[in-house]
């Protein structure tokens, strides 16, 4: 049923929609707050599949991990067990793989081990980074949540991160943003990546 209904929008697929489809970072706050993307208007829930909750079994790990400060290698059990996030950083990001068909170069980024995964990332040093919906869908299915990247770093992150600081509602404003795009693309939250030195004035609203 699913695989008729992904056909039949397909095939009703136009150009000015597929191009609204193609995923974009953000590159400032004006852009962040006031949601300037190609698809606001689109419904994402008729391209991106629910996350599948029901599917992944049991976890996947070693019988045993090593502590992180010594050589040590203890049991593993569901209480203890670390977590795996794939961080998908690539040349940049956004390359053919930012259209809503995705990329038809399969080899560009293989990757099938899902089952092992808790979480997977989709990176760029762009300010902040939306997910394509092809990997949406992938990790989706494999019932894995998706993290997009918000990430400040250089002169120009510097700026944008110490103008949200600049006041309680700067800051408001900005996680209801990025909560915002998570509900309108259909993605489960974010990596948050600070490369800057942070202002002393500023470290209460951090």
């Amino acid at each position: 049923m699913q695989r008729q209904q992904q056909k039949q929008q397909q095939q009703h697929l136009t150009h000015e929609i597929a191009a609204q489809l193609e995923a974009e970072p953000l590159r400032d706050n004006a852009q962040l707050w006031s949601l300037q993307v190609r698809s606001r208007d689109i419904d994402w829930r008729r391209y991106v599949r629910p996350l599948d909750t029901e599917v992944r079994g049991d976890p996947v790990y070693l019988d045993r991990q090593s502590d992180f400060m010594s050589s040590h290698r203890r049991d593993v059990n569901a209480n203890n067990r670390r977590e795996l996030l794939v961080c998908h950083d690539m040349m940049g990001n956004y390359l053919a793989d930012r259209h809503y068909q995705s990329s038809a170069k399969f080899d560009d980024y293989r990757f099938v081990h899902w089952s092992a995964v808790d979480y997977f990332c989709y990176f760029s040093h762009q300010y902040v980074t939306i997910p394509p919906s092809g990997w949406l869908n992938a990790a989706h299915r494999h019932g894995v949540p998706v993290l997009g990247t918000y990430i400040v770093e250089s002169d120009a992150g510097s700026r944008h991160l110490h103008e949200v600081l600049s006041s309680v509602e700067n800051v408001r404003r900005t996680v209801s943003a990025l909560t915002r795009l998570c509900q309108h693309f259909h993605f489960e939250g974010w990596l948050v990546n600070v490369e800057c030195s942070v202002r002393a004035d500023c470290m209460p609203n951090l």
